[in-house]
C-alpha cells in the first residue's frame, strides 16, 4: 500500500513538472514574436536582403522633387487647360491635357521667364514638369508643376531645378548646385539672378537648398540666367 502510495506521488510530481516547463515555453515563445514585430516599424518595408526601404510617405515626397519632363506642342487653349500633344517618351504619349492651377501651377515665357496668363499663351512648342499624379481618363490629364511656353522656333527653354543641396564655391567665381534630380549645374557669379513675381534684387547667393528655379544654359551648360521662382 505504501509502495502504490509512494508510485501515485511520484507521478503526480512529474506530471506537474512537465505542465511548468510547458507554460514556460509558451511565455517565451509569445515574448520573441512581439519582439520580433517591434523590430519592424510600421512605416518601414523589409526588402529581400533583410534591408529597410524608405517609407511609403517619403518615396511620395521624394517622387515630388523629381517631377518628370514632358515636351510637345500646345494644340488648344481653354480659360483653365491647355490641350497639348506630348511628343517625350515620358508619362502618356499623345493628347493630354494639362490643368492650369493659378494657385499650384508655374506658367512663364521661355524667353523672358514672367509670368503668363492663359491668355498669353500662344499655340506651339511647349515644357512641362509634372507631379506624380496623373488621371485614367482619356486623354489623361494632370495638374503640372511647370508650364513654360512661347518657345521660340530658334530658341530653347529653361530648365526647372529644384536644388537638393547648399552651392559649392569654385575659385570664388561660379558656384555648382546639385538638383533634386541628379543633375548638376554650373551657376557665374555674374549670372543675372532674378524673382519670378516680385521685383526685388537677388543674386546667386540667394540660391539655396530647396530654391526651386528655371535656368537658361549657355553653350558651356553653364547658366547665365535664373529666376528663383520661390522668391517674394
Amino acid at each position: 500500500m505504501k509502495l502504490r502510495k509512494l508510485t501515485l506521488l511520484l507521478g503526480l510530481t512529474l506530471a506537474l513538472t512537465a505542465m511548468t516547463a510547458c507554460g514556460s515555453k509558451n511565455t517565451d515563445n509569445r515574448g520573441s514574436e512581439s519582439t520580433d514585430q517591434e523590430a519592424v516599424k510600421p512605416d518601414e518595408t523589409e526588402t529581400i536582403d533583410g534591408e529597410f526601404s524608405q517609407s511609403s510617405e517619403e518615396e511620395e515626397e521624394n517622387e515630388e522633387d523629381i517631377p518628370a519632363r514632358i515636351y510637345g506642342t500646345i494644340e488648344d487653349i481653354s480659360e483653365s487647360e491647355l490641350t497639348v500633344d506630348n511628343q517625350s517618351d515620358i508619362s502618356s504619349q499623345g493628347e493630354m491635357i494639362l490643368t492650369i492651377d493659378p494657385q499650384n501651377t508655374i506658367l512663364a515665357d521661355a524667353g523672358s521667364g514672367i509670368p503668363l496668363n492663359l491668355s498669353d499663351v500662344e499655340k506651339g512648342s511647349f515644357v512641362a514638369y509634372l507631379g506624380p499624379a496623373m488621371t485614367m481618363s482619356l486623354p489623361p490629364q494632370c495638374t503640372p508643376y511647370v508650364v513654360i511656353a512661347n518657345i521660340p522656333e530658334d530658341g530653347d527653354a529653361p530648365l526647372y531645378a529644384v536644388i537638393a543641396e547648399e552651392p559649392t564655391m569654385e575659385d570664388n567665381s561660379y558656384r555648382t548646385v546639385k538638383a533634386t534630380d541628379g543633375e548638376t549645374y554650373v551657376i557665374p557669379d555674374n549670372a543675372y539672378v532674378k524673382p519670378f513675381r516680385t521685383r526685388n534684387i537677388l543674386s546667386v547667393e540667394d540660391i539655396h537648398a530647396g530654391t526651386r528655379c528655371l535656368l537658361w544654359l549657355d553653350e558651356q551648360d553653364e547658366a547665365f540666367r535664373v529666376v528663383i521662382l520661390d522668391a517674394e
